[in-house]
């Protein structure tokens, strides 16, 4: 099979990556162009770029079509710990669906959307890693690891929303609100640049879900909900606790986003909730108790962008979440 995209991190210029891929023909570049903004927002570009534009800069160039890095794994990559796991994946999934929704409904255009995600083939061993053994997630070429699992859970994710014509109101123009694609079937990067790291080029609400792990959706009187943990420090993985948890040792913080099919009273538990609507351009000053002024007769009025809420430990809304 010809080779089509090359993503590695070597060389270590972006002018030697596009290089080497010219000289292989291959057609564009993958994640190893993006990890710096990663690195800077816990997710990746969620558009295709050209590499000659924004802070890279290398001429007439290949485009490049990011994404997230090694499903499943929790080592370090060019020295910063990364979060690989699929929960962490599936949510970044969920802030690229909540910043198209926001441009459909908004009538802002067309723009080249794109979500990608990575193995090694040493990483697909069967079995499932040791909950208490940091180790199982790190990288392993000698040995190999086991994140087949990881990988085919969220491909399930990718999956579940393809049967979706929209998003709760914003309706896809192809009938489908994701769709599996190979790069050389991709639309080509759009005028704007959004390869630029200052300033941010999504909505600021939906990164303030950076470091969580999404582990929990529902739908129910017209609404769609998730819910994350989120960990300040980050995560980690094993030791005597197991499985995944904050690298400080601290309790995760659950958040919640709230995207109605329209405008209004839903019957959502309130109490004990904080939030901000989706579109706020301004989350620092656009914060408001949801108890309090967003109270209404039957529970929680949701403007139409939605809302993402922080809550305490007399909300009920984590376990509507978890049970539906």
């Amino acid at each position: 099979a010809p080779l089509e995209t090359y993503g590695s991190h070597l060389p270590r210029t972006p002018s030697g990556r596009v290089e080497l891929a010219t000289q292989y023909g291959m057609h564009s570049l993958g994640a190893g162009m993006s990890e710096c903004f990663s690195h800077l927002y816990d997710h990746p570009i969620y558009e295709r770029f050209s590499a000659g534009e924004g802070p890279y800069g290398v001429g007439d160039s290949l485009p490049v079509t990011p994404g997230v890095r090694v499903v499943g794994s929790m080592a370090k990559h060019l020295g910063v710990v990364q979060d690989g796991s699929a929960a962490a994946s599936r949510r970044r999934l969920v802030q690229l669906l909540l910043n198209w929704r926001h441009t459909v409904l908004s009538g802002e255009g067309q723009r080249s959307w794109v979500y990608t995600f990575h193995t090694h083939l040493f990483d697909l061993m069967d079995g499932e890693p040791e909950p208490t053994e940091p180790s199982d997630r790190q990288r392993d070429a000698t040995h190999g690891q086991r994140f087949r699992g990881d990988l085919e859970e969220l491909a399930s994710t990718v999956d579940e929303f393809s049967d979706w014509d929209g998003f709760m109101g914003a309706r896809s123009s192809t009938g489908s609100l994701v769709e599996w694609t190979t790069s050389a079937d991709l639309a080509e990067p759009g005028e704007d640049n959004p390869a630029s790291y200052e300033p941010y080029p999504y909505l600021p609400v939906p990164a303030m879900l950076a470091r969580s792990h999404m582990v929990c959706s529902a739908s129910s009187h017209g609404v769609w909900m998730a819910g994350f943990e989120r960990c300040e420090a980050g995560w980690s993985w094993g030791g005597e606790s197991g499985g995944y948890q904050c690298a400080d040792g601290q309790t995760p913080e659950w958040l919640g986003v709230i995207i109605p099919d329209e405008e209004g009273c839903k019957p959502i538990p309130n109490a004990g909730t904080f939030g901000w609507p989706i579109d706020s351009m301004n989350p620092g000053e656009d914060g408001y108790p949801l108890h309090a002024d967003y109270e209404c007769w039957s529970g929680l009025f949701v403007p139409k962008s939605g809302l993402l809420v922080e809550t305490d430990e007399r909300s009920l809304l984590p376990s509507f979440c978890m049970n539906g």
